[in-house]
């Protein structure tokens, strides 16, 4: 099997994925938590994973506490990549959510133990509109990795995948770290509390519009 894209919770087409691409907008950089931002992301994803009968997992390496970035953003990011590997994993598998501190960003990855994504679609799985072929459904229109794409290019950072087929794929991506001194973002007043799965549904489709 191989990886189509999953789109954002509401319906888009060019002019969506155009208004988040760096040409036409840069991304606002009020910075952000890391570890709040990642265990957000995660939680949000808890129990779609366990219907799955997935394992998800965080790891949270050290050297950074905050990014330089627009964090509802970088959550639709984080989103869109969880929402696709648990889409391509399957039953018994694993999903691992990272992130470290290179140099002057952070590294995030999403690594599953998924089918992975042949040689020949790697090179496209960010255009527009592209699908690869695949025994699943098709999944919307094909516009969720590339707005991811865009999103993190407007952040100055950089969007990869890495993938083997047989053995799963890791998508990562970059954001600047929070220079030293900058003001500490603050933290959305629902960290730290649990949130209804009605609401937490409602939260995601609220991110990608």
């Amino acid at each position: 099997m191989t990886r189509g894209h999953s789109d954002a919770r509401t319906p888009m087409g060019p002019s969506a994925y155009g208004a988040v691409t760096p040409s036409r907008r840069r991304a606002r950089t009020d910075g952000a938590n890391l570890p709040v931002l990642l265990r957000e992301s995660v939680e949000a994803h808890a129990l779609a994973a366990s219907e799955a009968g997935l394992d998800l997992r965080l790891a949270i390496g050290s050297g950074a506490d905050d990014v330089l970035g627009d964090r509802n953003r970088l959550l639709q990011v984080l989103d869109n990549l969880i929402g696709n590997a648990i889409k391509f994993t399957p039953k018994g598998g694993r999903i691992t959510v990272s992130a470290s501190a290179k140099g002057q960003e952070v590294v995030f990855s999403v690594a599953d133990t998924g089918s992975g994504i042949a040689p020949e679609s790697v090179a496209h799985v960010f255009d527009p509109f592209w699908q690869a072929a695949t025994r699943a459904r098709r999944l919307g229109a094909g516009l969720g990795l590339p707005i991811a794409k865009g999103i993190v290019e407007a952040h100055g950072g950089r969007i990869w995948v890495e993938s083997t087929v047989g053995h799963g794929s890791t998508f990562f991506f970059t954001i600047p770290i929070a220079p030293a001194g900058a003001a500490p973002p603050a933290e959305p007043k629902h960290a730290g509390k649990s949130t209804p799965r009605g609401d937490q549904r409602r939260t995601r489709r609220e991110r990608a519009t």
